[in-house]
């Protein structure tokens, strides 16, 4: 590859090729937090000790939460942060959690750091929501000021009733559905357009688009759009939604709005609520490019279009969410109904289980 590209620290590639910066563990010199360090799924944080990524002295650390329809293991991070070796050991205050590996030792050359996984056997866990609690001893102490880490592991024991099927199962707070896998379809009141979803394998980040056909087609409506059904089967309850508020966002192919008599548009329900009508990109005067098209975290270095919508929460059970793409331009990838657990990333979460 001939074009420079070591270094990058924004779009355009670096003007040489130069490594950033290294360091090195100083294996001299004990960590002030002795000799064992924890870190667990989803968190830059370790413990015992202090940094950035965690309250100020605190040992203990929050795991993911657990469900059995989707993630049943967390995984825990345990390796050498000072000079001495030293035994390690695992235990938990809940008989339904297992570990991969409960005890073991550590060395300060690096070859014995470990990953060990929790996993909760809902079949003996309790029902509902609770909260496990993990320790991890050492032989040796915590350097001079620290104790022993603890890590928080909150379990939720739903359960599905049976008559549920076709649709998509809330876990661990959310809701992702690939556009490509919808309950059903309701046809148009007025085909006359004689229009359809297709599906356009890979043209995702994730699994596919899904676009209207022929792409000839003129702007369409309510009246005239066939809508995607997704059945949807939340856990939460309403307290625990955030002014009864659900966040829908939608993730589009990146596109412009080449006629700008006709915007790229789809409208969006959730059971009987009033349809949003959306119009995701924004246009400015003059040439210049739509807003967020540009910068780290727009979209073209996110390729795709993020359209967020608001909706309210009625509380746990069955939801409908209908989706109508109204111009045939537009290509949808994928939805992510956030119930207060959708985190930051750059893919969004992976697509939830279903029936």
């Amino acid at each position: 590859m001939d074009q420079t590209h070591i270094g990058y620290t924004y779009w355009q590639q670096p003007m040489r090729q130069a490594l950033p910066g290294l360091q090195y563990v100083q294996v001299q010199e004990r960590d002030l937090a002795g000799d064992l360090g924890v870190s667990v799924e989803t968190s830059n944080a370790t413990v015992p000790g202090d940094d950035m990524y965690h309250a100020l002295s605190s040992n203990a650390l929050t795991i993911p939460p657990v469900d059995p329809y989707g993630a049943i293991s967390r995984w825990i991070d345990i390796f050498s942060v000072g000079t001495n070796a030293v035994e390690w050991n695992i235990t938990s205050n809940a008989s339904f959690v297992h570990f991969s590996q409960s005890f073991g030792s550590l060395t300060s050359n690096g070859t014995t750091d470990i990953r060990i996984w929790a996993t909760v056997d809902f079949a003996s866990a309790p029902a509902g929501n609770g909260i496990v609690m993990l320790n991890i001893s050492s032989s040796r102490d915590y350097g001079t000021q620290f104790n022993m880490p603890q890590l928080m592991l909150s379990f939720r024991n739903t359960v599905l009733p049976s008559n549920y099927t076709n649709g998509y199962i809330e876990s661990d707070g959310h809701i992702s559905i690939e556009a490509e896998h919808y309950s059903s379809i309701t046809p148009a009141a007025t085909n006359a357009a004689k229009v359809s979803y297709t599906i356009i394998p890979g043209l995702s980040r994730t699994l596919s688009g899904l676009t209207l056909f022929p792409v000839t087609a003129p702007s369409l409506d309510l009246t005239t759009a066939p809508a995607l059904t997704y059945n949807l089967y939340t856990f939460s309850p309403i307290t625990s939604v955030p002014g009864h508020v659900l966040n829908i966002t939608l993730v589009a192919t990146t596109s412009l709005n080449t006629d700008p008599n006709r915007p790229l548009r789809y409208a969006l329900q959730l059971d009987s609520q009033p349809v949003q009508t959306v119009k995701y990109i924004i246009d400015q005067p003059a040439g210049n490019l739509p807003i967020g098209w540009a910068g780290l975290r727009g979209s073209v270095a996110s390729n795709a279009w993020y359209s967020n919508s608001n909706v309210t929460y009625t509380g746990p059970g069955e939801h409908v969410l209908k989706l109508w793409l109204l111009e045939p331009g537009m290509v949808v990838n994928s939805l992510w109904v956030n119930l207060g657990g959708v985190r930051p990333s750059y893919l969004g979460p992976p697509e939830s289980p279903r029936v």
